[in-house]
């Protein structure tokens, strides 16, 4: 089966379509508060630097009440919540970062390792192809699991070792271990099951 058949397959609930706006809304709050910032940085009049600072309070308040919103949705459904849940067992793993990957990643437990892999842009990538920059927070919250992983969970530590050992580059590594811990994930989501020494 291809990704695209793997992926396609998947009906969204309600409440799966509800925090995939809410993650996109998020995501342009963030890029907008980004590039507030760094006007923010550029102005010299006293005017225009507490005009931008207000706006970033606005953005920064927004972005809160979307986070308020994501745990809300999450919590009054009995499907996602036992996702986080499962997520939740995982050694070193941020509440945050459960949130955000239960409701940006309806797919997991229901999809191939190789494609849960690829959506989430840790897949090995062909020749001469660059990681697509689709569900950024996602990534960037695997990455932070993954960096707590390598110093906190056994089997983590000695995988992510055995590819430095093997002369692998320091951000080939890292991606590796978040390839690891997303096919985890799936399956531990897949089997209904919680973490045990992976």
């Amino acid at each position: 089966m291809s990704i695209e058949k793997d992926t396609n397959q998947i009906i969204l609930s309600e409440k799966e379509l509800e925090l995939r706006e809410l993650i996109r809304r998020k995501e342009a709050l963030l890029r907008d508060f980004s590039t507030e910032e760094k006007r923010n940085s550029s102005y010299q009049g006293l005017f225009a630097k507490q005009q931008s600072v207000d706006h970033l309070t606005f953005l920064d308040q927004q972005i809160d009440q979307i986070d308020k919103n994501v745990t809300h949705t999450v919590n009054t459904d009995s499907h996602l919540k036992k996702k986080l849940s499962i997520l939740l067992s995982i050694p070193t793993i941020q509440r945050k970062d459960a949130y955000t990957l239960v409701a940006q990643n309806p797919e997991l437990g229901s999809v191939s390792p190789k494609a849960i892999a690829s959506l989430l842009g840790v897949a090995p990538l062909q020749k001469g192809s660059t990681r697509p920059h689709s569900r950024v927070l996602s990534r960037n919250a695997l990455h932070t699991l993954a960096t707590s992983a390598i110093t906190s969970i056994t089997s983590f530590r000695e995988f992510h070792l055995k590819l430095i050992t093997s002369e692998k580059p320091p951000n080939v590594a890292i991606v590796a271990v978040m390839r690891k811990l997303i096919v985890v994930m799936n399956t531990m989501i897949e089997k209904d099951t919680f973490w045990k020494n992976q």
